[in-house]
């Protein structure tokens, strides 16, 4: 049985003005939601038509269980008050803003998680996710610091009103409904206490989600700024403790966890002290989870998530006679040893586990920044099939 025989390409696969609306930023989807932001091109369109849109959101997302520890962090903060930060460690292309999103759609219309594979776990999420949001609603919170619409400086404020905000505590309290509890504190750009901070979450649920904090956003700031800036993330993680709000924040970096320590991205090695200054100021109060499994071996996230975005289907079954024609290869030794495991092409068919390997160990490790890793995978994967399934072969 031939492979064409066993999977179809969604239809868009064979859009090709849609290989690139991959991974929008987390600030455009919620200004595109909100009707803040208007699409300047076709491009942009597609792209948040895909990805600004719930349904059409999670009928692509594959839930990785790093993204399901994440929504049960969070649930158990909003429903138990067993609050806490949530730092999402990644470098380029590693699925944490996928999973900002995800929690974005998620409060936002609960049903259209159970578009998202696997199903069970999906349904799980939905069950939560929607009694939750039906018990008063939660507040939602997004912060981008490439954007100063919802990530003001002192340098780039942000007027709203009667008032000027200049930091993220500000804004942060500004969409809470509490601004006046950190006003000097966001005016003189001073971490408000931790009592203030407690005081924003006070008798709410609230979600508030963080991204490009560490990087575009500290980009715009002076040395002291960002000292002050560690401070006031050492003050929230104490304060959200035991309250029934989670912050997500996701930061460019790779945590090894047996080591306890952190790979700052290459782009970011001139915010590296930052980075590492962020992680020992709330090591001790906060979880971190990494979004994606990254590594080559074919049993990680990155097949499944290529599985679902290109065929829709997380789960592919290797035909019989296929696996008997790869196990009759395997014994003429045309494939390296690495490449001839049966049990390894059970795990990635329809793509071979060397295919997997190339495009994570031997390409995306080497350029980051060029080669996003799981976005740069779903890029090349997408033109792949696209000219395999319109050849005659």
């Amino acid at each position: 049985m031939g492979l064409k025989q066993v999977v179809k390409p969604l239809d868009d696969v064979f859009d090709e003005s849609l290989d690139t609306a991959i991974a929008p930023s987390l600030g455009k989807v919620y200004g595109y939601a909100t009707g803040a932001f208007k699409p300047e091109t076709q491009v942009e369109a597609v792209t948040l038509s895909l990805y600004g849109d719930p349904d059409r959101f999670f009928s692509a997302t594959y839930i990785t269980e790093g993204m399901r520890r994440v929504f049960e962090e969070v649930l158990g903060a909003l429903e138990r008050g067993a609050g806490g930060l949530i730092v999402l460690p990644s470098l380029f292309g590693g699925g944490k803003t996928h999973v900002l999103l995800a929690l974005y759609h998620a409060f936002r219309k609960p049903e259209a998680l159970l578009k998202a594979e696997p199903r069970d776990v999906a349904e799980q999420l939905y069950e939560r996710v929607g009694r939750v949001a039906g018990e008063g609603g939660v507040e939602v919170v997004v912060v981008d610091g490439d954007y100063a619409s919802y990530a003001p400086t002192p340098s780039n404020p942000l007027k709203i009103g009667p008032y000027t905000v200049h930091s993220v505590w500000g804004y942060i309290a500004h969409c809470l409904g509490r601004y006046d509890d950190v006003r000097g504190g966001d005016e003189r750009f001073e971490a408000p206490p931790v009592d203030r901070l407690e005081a924003l979450c006070a008798g709410k649920r609230a979600l508030i989600l963080m991204d490009e904090i560490l990087s575009g956003y500290a980009l715009n700031l002076s040395g002291e700024q960002r000292r002050i800036l560690l401070e006031f993330f050492r003050r929230l993680a104490m304060a959200v403790r035991g309250r029934r709000a989670a912050v997500i924040i996701a930061i460019p970096a790779y945590y090894h966890a047996e080591r306890g320590a952190v790979e700052v991205e290459e782009l970011y090695r001139d915010l590296e002290d930052l980075i590492r200054g962020f992680f020992e100021a709330v090591r001790d109060q906060a979880t971190i989870i990494p979004p994606v499994k990254l590594g080559a071996d074919t049993g990680g996230d990155v097949v499944r998530i290529l599985r679902k975005r290109i065929f829709g289907k997380s789960d592919v079954v290797v035909p019989g006679d296929v696996l008997a024609y790869y196990q009759g290869i395997y014994k003429f030794e045309l494939f390296p040893p690495v490449a001839r495991h049966v049990e390894a092409l059970k795990e990635s068919y329809p793509f071979h586990p060397t295919y997997i390997d190339t495009l994570l160990r031997h390409v995306a490790e080497k350029k980051p920044k060029v080669f996003q890793r799981t976005r740069f995978a779903i890029l090349v994967t997408r033109k792949a099939v696209r000219r395999l399934w319109r050849s005659q072969r």
